[in-house]
């Protein structure tokens, strides 16, 4: 989808949605899916916990409303 992945033997794995992810958070709490906080100096990178089949669907879902295609399109080609 065009955004950086940290990789992960964890129980989470951190996204880099290259924004502040303090207002990221919120869009997604609006959503119903509680994400990770900020972690400094990592401010643009989003912490997810992986949850089951069902709850990575909706994240998923919840993702691509948060972050719309054309976005996500847009960060493609500037990388």
């Amino acid at each position: 989808m065009g955004y950086e992945v940290i990789p992960s033997q964890s129980n989470f794995f951190m996204v880099n949605v290259k924004k502040d992810v303090t207002a990221v958070a919120e869009e997604f709490l609006k959503k119903g899916f509680v994400v990770g906080r900020k972690f400094p100096p990592m401010t643009e990178w989003l912490r997810v916990s992986v949850g089951t089949d069902e709850e990575m669907k909706g994240f998923m879902k919840t993702f691509k409303e948060v972050f719309p295609a054309s976005q996500r399109a847009k960060r493609k080609r500037d990388n």
